[in-house]
């Protein structure tokens, strides 16, 4: 009993709970709270029982019941000040989320909000310091509480609709070292879509810039589209554009290439000098001076061939290595054309490769070989 607060019957120390013979009349001195340092008590109710009542008691004997209510003493210190109080065992103390220093200041409460009392005891809730910041924004105004020193990041694009956004020019990100007010730079752009015949292709280009349309699409190596008119147009709001193309393909004519746009015609067409001709193999097979349509690649070869038929009269079979093979002589001297080996000439109508030319007789004999 000896922690609970004193009182007085007479001047006599007395406790509560105590019997007390009193000779003489005496006053009751008991004081409403006791403080000792961080604690302190409450009375908190009072019982004399005997034969007097009240403080002022006559001779007689006494049953003296001082009831104390404990209290502890709490020191909560907040973010710019201090706050002490005195809070009974099991008390239940509740930080504010927000402490308000000003419009664009503010303390942000993290951690634990509450505190149970269980003794004396200094409290430091956990907050940190937040800065308003408002960013003025082509579509209205976004204001948010960043924390100090902490990463504020800038919408790099803000969608308006389907086809129309805006797209921020310069740094996505700051550090939050005081309240601000900022007006990001940003570009409008429209979404610009081309049909291609090979596709769509959609972009988004900055509001008047100059937009590029492909002038030539690539299907493979010898298919590919050309660009039939601008190839440039200034972007001013979404678009679709269906450029117009026309179809080409590789024309390879004797070694020689070149794009030909579909539909279109080649004459087909070298002039050699009697006695030969020229046959053209590859895509076609057609005579010397045929007109072909372009419609898919063409590889051409133009073919030299020499008609013997009224130079040479044939002599005899021969062995050849790839078939049936023809010694031919030349029928007279007038005629100056030589015929070397390898070169392709037409017997009777035949195509057929000079094997071999030897000199007999004073006459040129040409071995051809049929195949």
């Amino acid at each position: 009993m000896s922690q609970l607060p004193s009182f007085y019957v007479g001047d006599v120390v007395a406790f509560s709970n105590s019997t007390y013979h009193l000779p003489a009349p005496v006053t009751l001195k008991l004081p409403t709270n006791s403080t000792r340092g961080s604690v302190r008590y409450l009375l908190d109710s009072l019982q004399v029982l005997g034969s007097g009542s009240g403080l002022d008691l006559g001779p007689g004997i006494y049953l003296v019941r001082a009831n104390y209510t404990l209290q502890f003493l709490v020191e909560v210190v907040y973010p710019q000040t201090t706050s002490s109080g005195w809070y009974f065992s099991g008390s239940l103390i509740t930080f504010p989320s927000l402490i308000q220093v000003n419009s664009t200041v503010r303390y942000s409460l993290i951690g634990r909000s509450t505190f149970t009392v269980t003794g004396p005891a200094n409290v430091t809730p956990d907050y940190v310091k937040q800065y308003l910041v408002t960013l003025s924004l082509p579509n209205g105004t976004l204001s948010s509480w960043i924390d100090q020193d902490a990463v504020a990041t800038i919408p790099a694009l803000i969608q308006v609709n389907s086809t129309v956004r805006y797209s921020l020019v310069g740094p996505s990100t700051f550090i939050v070292t005081v309240p601000a007010e900022l007006t990001p730079d940003y570009v409008k752009q429209y979404l610009v879509t081309l049909s291609l015949p090979n596709g769509t292709l959609s972009s988004w280009i900055d509001q008047d810039a100059v937009a590029t349309i492909p002038a030539l699409i690539q299907v493979n190596s010898t298919v590919r589209y050309s660009l039939i008119g601008r190839s440039t147009f200034t972007v001013t709001g979404p678009a679709n554009v269906t450029p117009d193309y026309v179809k080409q393909y590789l024309v390879v004519i004797d070694g020689n290439s070149s794009w030909m746009d579909q539909g279109s015609t080649v004459r087909l067409y070298r002039e050699v000098g009697f006695p030969f001709n020229v046959k053209w193999v590859g895509t076609y097979n057609v005579s010397n001076g045929r007109v072909v349509n372009v419609n898919g690649p063409i590889v051409e070869k133009a073919v030299r061939v020499l008609s013997l038929v009224s130079l040479a009269e044939v002599v005899v079979p021969v062995g050849g290595a790839g078939g049936l093979a023809y010694a031919l002589r030349r029928r007279t001297r007038s005629a100056r054309t030589f015929v070397g080996k390898g070169e392709l000439v037409l017997v009777n109508g035949v195509v057929a490769v000079v094997v071999e030319v030897r000199r007999e007789d004073g006459r040129n004999v040409y071995y051809v070989d049929f195949g």
